[in-house]
C-alpha cells in the first residue's frame, strides 16, 4: 500500500513497509525486510552549471562519504526542463566484507535531494536488495517540496 509522507520540508511517496527516521542532517529509512539503509539528505537548489549528469553523480558519490568506490556502474539520468534525475552505483570495501552502494540525485529548481543506499556486496543482487532499489527509484523520483516549505 502506498503513501505519502512529508519530513524536512519533502513530500514523496512511498510503500508503508518502509520506515523513516528524520535526524538532524538526514532523513533515514529501512524496509522491512532489514536488508539495506536508504539516507536522504536535502540540499539547497544548485546553480544551472552545477546541474550536469556528471557534476550531479560526482556530488552524490560524494554522499556516500568513501574515497574507495570502484567505477560506477549501472546508471541512469534523465533531465526534463527543471528536473535532472540520475543514479549509479558502485562497489566500496568494508572492515569485512565490500558493501554495494547507490546513490541518487534529483536537482529541481527549488531543492535538490542526495539519497544512497547500502547493503552488503553478496546480497546486492537479491530479490530483496532489487525491489528495493527499485522503491527508492520510485521515492527519489516523487520528490517535491512540501507545501509552506521556504
Amino acid at each position: 500500500m502506498m503513501q505519502e509522507i512529508t519530513l524536512c520540508g519533502i513530500t514523496f511517496q512511498t510503500n508503508t513497509q518502509w520506515q523513516f527516521v528524520p535526524t538532524e542532517q538526514y532523513i533515514i529509512a529501512r524496509r522491512d525486510s532489514f536488508v539495506g539503509i536508504l539516507r536522504m539528505a536535502i540540499a539547497d537548489p544548485l546553480s544551472a552549471e552545477a546541474t550536469t549528469s556528471d557534476s550531479l553523480l560526482e556530488m552524490a558519490s560524494n554522499f556516500i562519504g568513501s574515497s574507495e568506490l570502484s567505477k560506477p556502474y549501472d546508471l541512469k539520468s534523465m533531465a526534463q526542463e527543471h528536473r535532472h534525475f540520475g543514479a549509479g552505483s558502485y562497489k566500496m570495501p568494508g572492515k569485512k566484507r565490500p558493501f554495494m552502494a547507490r546513490v541518487w540525485y534529483l536537482a529541481m529548481t527549488d531543492l535538490t535531494v542526495f539519497a544512497t543506499y547500502g547493503c552488503y556486496w553478496r546480497h546486492r543482487k537479491s530479490e530483496a536488495v532489487l525491489e528495493e532499489l527499485s522503491e527508492c527509484d520510485k521515492m527519489i523520483l516523487s520528490v517535491r517540496k512540501a507545501a509552506g516549505k521556504i
